[in-house]
């Protein structure tokens, strides 16, 4: 089931964090983007006097937040939002059975008695605030602890300037941990798993473990893309063994070396990809697809991309006339088992076709939102293969616009996603339309007047 989230936010400690620590105005879109792949958020509350943070109004709403006002009065309101936010976290504790997570934005110390309540209740607790404003107590009693800061940072390959691509497991900020304190954290945490279980421990388990230990580890603020990259490092370090799930297609892990035993071959993460006869496609293009492979996201060949969309419309429609509860894990499930018996495509490049599809976003709540695990219910948006085609087309177009490159061959890129070069100029337009999903727009007047009059204040 996917998690719910309540999303409680100390507002003048979160923001008054940020102005010390010069990371500039607090971006509470950057905050909730982050939380957003931890689950739905059912509940989100701010606390604090509006009057004086007036300028923030327009972009809470934005996110659907409430915001719960508690106006100063001289000298005596010095712990009234913390109170607030206390006595609603236990009422949701107690009201509000489906909310399994919460989520407490402050660096105040003062809320690790109401952290441990919670937990005690069974509730998992994530923290936000910043590096240098929040209370190592607080951070040692969530079940996991977001920086602020590394929030701020791109993707590792977008840190660079051109020219200068990122190197994987470089970090770009001043991390929680360093990378030899993480392979410890990562070690240490295996080794209680083991105590229990000497089998090999799956890459999830081994990170919620790594997060009970120390909530602070973040392994994007050591340069990589995914745990599975730092266990990739990790293993060429020697610090770890890993080799594939046949069953999930993760990792699995275990020490390195164990017994005598030479560690197990980890698949390369950049591997030229079996997804196409390679004399078929220009180096160029052949580069690409390597790349996308690497982040995840084989792209297979069009025809390949075409029979799995016409096979995804065809069993949505199929479970949505028998009433049948569809979800992402049924779905994948059904095609596998279609692909052995006469289905020209493997379980692996199914699997990379619905990641590319999920990322997308075609997979739809009931809500019109995109699902975030692999077992929530989802009705199918589009429905026309044509149309599915172009969004999957559009996912490999960002994925490929985050690698930073610093020469894009939009010709290639044609070549490997539409299967003809002519189709240049459709590749370009879609390359156009995904950047100005990443723009800005300039704050109106009336704000930059609210912020001057804060700043008076």
């Amino acid at each position: 089931m996917e998690n719910n989230l309540a999303v409680l936010v100390d507002f003048e400690n979160i923001a008054t964090g940020t102005d010390k620590e010069g990371l500039g105005r607090f971006d509470i879109t950057a905050v909730f983007r982050r939380l957003k792949d931890k689950g739905r958020i059912v509940v989100a509350r701010a606390y604090g006097d509006w009057g004086r943070f007036s300028r923030f109004k327009s972009t809470l709403l934005e996110e659907g937040i409430t915001m719960v006002e508690l106006t100063s009065h001289g000298m005596q309101d010095k712990n009234r939002a913390d109170i607030a936010l206390c006595v609603d976290a236990m009422e949701l504790a107690f009201t509000r059975a489906h909310v399994d997570t919460f989520v407490v934005l402050s660096g105040d110390s003062d809320f690790t008695p109401l952290i441990l309540r919670l937990k005690e209740f069974n509730k998992r607790v994530i923290g936000v605030g910043t590096r240098g404003s929040t209370s190592k107590l607080l951070v040692g009693a969530c079940d996991e602890f977001i920086y602020y800061n590394s929030l701020l940072l791109k993707a590792p390959a977008a840190r660079k300037p051109a020219g200068q691509p990122a190197k994987e497991g470089e970090p770009g900020v001043d991390p929680a941990l360093t990378r030899d304190e993480a392979f410890a954290l990562l070690e240490e945490a295996l080794a209680g798993l083991q105590r229990d279980d000497p089998e090999p421990a799956l890459a999830s388990v081994v990170k919620a473990a790594m997060h009970r230990k120390d909530p602070s580890f973040n392994e994007g603020e050591l340069g990589f893309r995914g745990f599975g990259r730092f266990l990739e490092a990790a293993h060429t370090a020697g610090v770890v063994a890993i080799r594939r799930d046949e069953r999930s297609g993760g990792y699995l892990v275990e020490p390195a070396g164990e017994g005598g035993r030479a560690m197990p071959p980890a698949p390369p993460p950049r591997r030229a990809p079996a997804w196409v006869a390679e004399d078929s496609l220009s180096p160029a293009a052949r580069e690409l697809g390597t790349l996308l492979s690497g982040e995840g996201l084989n792209p297979l060949t069009r025809a390949a991309r075409r029979d799995l969309v016409e096979q995804v419309v065809e069993l949505a429609a199929d479970r949505r006339g028998r009433r049948r509860r569809l979800n992402l894990q049924a779905l994948r499930s059904e095609l596998v088992k279609r692909a052995r018996q006469d289905g020209p495509l493997s379980a692996d490049a199914i699997r990379a076709g619905l990641r590319a599809l999920r990322e997308a976003g075609v997979f739809k709540h009931a809500d019109g939102k995109p699902i975030r695990t692999d077992t929530a219910a989802f009705s199918l948006q589009p429905t026309d293969p044509e149309a599915l085609l172009d969004v999957m087309d559009q996912a490999y177009i960002r994925a490929v616009v985050a690698l930073n490159l610093e020469h894009l061959d939009t010709t290639a890129l044609a070549e490997l996603l539409k299967g003809d070069p002519a189709q240049q100029l459709a590749v370009e337009e879609t390359l156009a339309w995904v950047a100005l999903e990443h723009e800005v727009p300039d704050e109106p007047d009336n704000v930059a007047a609210e912020e001057a009059e804060g700043g008076e204040e």
